[in-house]
């Protein structure tokens, strides 16, 4: 048997302890220098994002100039392309699935025409209203036709809506 006084006894201990000691630093040494890689990784797809982000709103509103510039004494199925049009970005802003737009023959009434269009949505009930309401409120002569609503699947929180739209053009 080895015969070890107090300092050597005292000195392999410290030795071992820093052995030990050494070993889960170097374990989260290494850790620390995954995650610090994944956090560069993230905060550059989150700059990319970003800049999508600006280039979409540079798109929409450089989108919505153009229109504007356009729409100034279009004829009846330009009038009635820019509310369609309108239509798509109210059902994106409320998170509502436009399944089918489909324009129907005008209907001439002396100096009047009326623009008639189908719309086909689905989404939920406050979002169904919300569209309805900025429709409405759009500045447009609108008037709807017929509308109903029906559920497709039971237990779902998702509401069909189709409607018949006559736009008020006069020539």
């Amino acid at each position: 048997m080895i015969n070890l006084n107090q300092k050597s006894l005292t000195l392999v201990l410290a030795g071992m302890l820093a052995l030990v000691w050494l070993g889960s630093v170097k374990g989260l040494a290494s850790r620390s220098m995954e995650l610090g890689d994944q956090i560069t990784l993230r905060r550059k797809e989150l700059g990319y994002q970003k800049g999508i982000l600006l280039k979409e709103k540079e798109f929409a509103s450089r989108f919505e100039e153009i229109r504007n510039e356009v729409s100034v004494g279009g004829g009846p199925d330009e009038r009635l392309s820019l509310f369609i049009a309108q239509a798509e970005k109210w059902a994106g802003e409320e998170k509502i699935l436009l399944h089918d737009v489909r324009p129907l023959p005008p209907v001439k009434k002396g100096r009047m025409t009326f623009l008639k269009v189908t719309l086909e949505l689905e989404g939920e009930m406050p979002s169904l209203g919300k569209f309805l309401y900025k429709m409405l409120s759009s500045g447009e002569p609108i008037q709807i036709d017929h509308f109903s609503f029906y559920q497709k699947v039971r237990m779902r929180p998702q509401i069909n809506l189709d409607m018949e739209i006559s736009l008020l053009f006069i020539e």
